[in-house]
């Protein structure tokens, strides 16, 4: 299945905190049989031309770690890790570091490395939201926004001449983007993982 009809869509997954709250890292927490990171890869992959993952704090010992990852070697050549030296700036520096490898392709996925419990039809039925008039995509659950995103190349080339401390939010609003918000049955967009006990909530729930 094409999942991307005829839209050229990359995908940036940020992964760059420290998880202090967790105590390990969250891109290697188990989820089924996999990890965060290798379950959103895989479910990614379906539909991205690369898969940009924006890594921080300990991001050498990230990136050793992620290719160690059997599961993972047959796309390999599709992954391209970007290691934010200032992530300590916060997420919008990480999503420059990201958007800064994207790229020639219509659509920039934007995806947390919290979510993987995100099912596979979750993806197929949000690319379908896509529209050539549209600068911003987001799903929405009970009419709250939430996560992952969608934005046009151009939009996303827009972030990089922001300022590092800036955030999504705020550029949204200043640039006065036409929006499609996608009002769908997944509460799982509002789900993320801060603490050990959203954790422990998550497996109970596999």
């Amino acid at each position: 299945m094409n999942l991307s009809r005829i839209n050229k869509i990359e995908s940036i997954i940020l992964a760059a905190g420290k998880s202090g709250r967790i105590g390990q890292p969250k891109p290697f927490l188990k989820f089924k049989d996999k990890t965060f990171i290798s379950e959103i890869i895989t479910k990614l992959n379906h539909f991205s031309e690369k898969i940009v993952i924006v890594f921080g704090f300990q991001g050498e010992l990230m990136k050793e770690n992620l290719f160690k990852d059997l599961s993972l070697k047959q796309i390999n050549d599709k992954l391209i890790i970007e290691i934010n030296r200032n992530y300590e700036r916060g997420m919008f520096s990480s999503l420059q570091c990201g958007i800064s490898k994207v790229g020639n392709c219509d659509f920039v996925l934007v995806h947390l490395v919290d979510q993987p419990q995100l099912p596979f039809e979750f993806y197929i039925n949000f690319i379908e939201q896509l529209e050539s008039n549209i600068d911003w995509f987001q799903p929405s659950f009970n009419k709250k926004p939430g996560h992952p995103v969608i934005m046009t190349r151009d939009i996303a080339s827009k972030i990089l001449l922001e300022d590092f401390d800036s955030n999504l939010r705020d550029f949204v609003r200043k640039n006065n983007l036409i929006k499609k918000i996608w009002e769908c049955n997944y509460p799982q967009i509002h789900q993320d993982i801060d603490n050990i006990e959203d954790y422990e909530k998550l497996t109970m729930e596999i």
